[in-house]
């Protein structure tokens, strides 16, 4: 008895490993609204439903170059809803294009990564991003020079 005493909370006062328990539970209770949820909105009114004349803008505004970002933003729904949209109206969507370099401009990079310039300067030098110019290089085995290489 005297080892259960030391060794338990339930000799204490009004902290009691019970009361602490019961303390835990009250705090975990969830809030119930009359739908069961924080907001207190059903499932359909929070799922935003775009309605036959939203779509055809939708569709209109992506063949005219919006991106599905721009869309998802502008009808308050995800870019994935937006791609759904399109793929059920029989809309082809766009893909990344890849940014692949004249034969000058590759020429002017590969001189200058071999001269010892970083990716960021032959990229600010022509007028494209870091990606395109480490791309541009690593499939000519050329060695690139990065910033943070440079801060070593």
């Amino acid at each position: 008895m005297e080892m259960l005493g030391t060794y338990s909370n339930l000799r204490g006062g009004g902290n009691t490993a019970l009361t602490l328990i019961e303390d835990a539970r009250r705090c975990q209770q969830p809030r119930q609204t009359p739908t069961g949820n924080r907001n207190g909105k059903t499932l359909q009114e929070r799922v935003k439903r775009l309605s036959e004349a939203e779509t055809a803008a939708l569709i209109e505004a992506y063949k005219q170059g919006a991106t599905v970002y721009e869309l998802g933003r502008r009808f308050g729904i995800h870019r994935t809803t937006v791609s759904e949209h399109l793929h059920r109206a029989g809309v082809p969507t766009r893909t990344v294009r890849l940014v692949v370099l004249s034969d000058e401009d590759r020429e002017r990079a590969l001189k200058a990564a071999q001269a010892g310039m970083s990716v960021r300067r032959i990229a600010t030098l022509i007028g494209v991003t870091e990606r395109v110019v480490a791309r541009t290089l690593d499939d000519a085995g050329v060695e690139r020079r990065t910033y943070s290489a440079r801060l070593a």
